[in-house]
């Protein structure tokens, strides 16, 4: 059975990376299933989420932290479950540390994966969470860690392009053959570490 492709969105919460991997669906001439760490996290019971006011409270964010590293890890097996029974993926992530970033690069290895970076500033994001019922603050607190050491086969602007763009330039990344260099390359400085 042939590999699924896999075309990797990582990015800050409401960086636009559900709304470009939706413009992906449209427009990839094979079909892809939208993989969003979103969907999983949606699992848990509300209240570890979020409270009435939209902000977590400290016990459940206790709760969370300790639950986050299985369910986090759950979710990269589930990408090479999916993979290895040759289904296409548009994975919508937020890599926030090093371990998550080394367990789906040595899961995915030989596995064709476009990694693109989702990029767009602080100030479109804190207007974009002020729109939409997320967290206030979230995307704040993961701008540092989220795009630092990667390397992307591909990076775009969700702030000065819309998602059809986006989607676009992806699909253009993936006609010229781009997938596979950036795992490949940090799987080589991980391995040199």
């Amino acid at each position: 059975m042939a590999k699924g492709k896999i075309i990797f969105l990582n990015g800050t919460s409401n960086s636009g990376k559900a709304a470009i991997a939706w413009h992906l669906q449209e427009i990839l001439p094979e079909p892809y299933l939208h993989f969003s760490i979103d969907t999983f996290l949606h699992m848990l019971p509300e209240r570890f989420m979020t409270t009435e006011d939209n902000e977590p409270t400290f016990e459940n964010e206790k709760q969370l932290a300790a639950l986050m590293p299985g369910i986090i890890s759950s979710i990269h097996h589930c990408i090479l479950t999916f993979a290895s029974q040759g289904h296409n993926l548009i994975v919508d992530h937020v890599l926030l540390n090093q371990d998550w970033l080394k367990e789906c690069i040595t899961l995915l290895d030989g596995y064709p994966v476009l990694f693109v970076g989702i990029h767009c500033r602080l100030k479109e994001l804190d207007r974009r969470e002020r729109q939409r019922s997320t967290i206030r603050g979230l995307a704040r607190q993961q701008i540092e860690f989220v795009h630092a050491d990667k390397i992307y086969d591909l990076e775009v602007d969700s702030d000065n392009f819309d998602a059809v763009e986006c989607a676009n330039k992806i699909l253009q990344a993936l006609e010229n053959g781009q997938a596979g260099e950036a795992f490949s390359r940090m799987r080589l400085l991980f391995t040199l570490q």
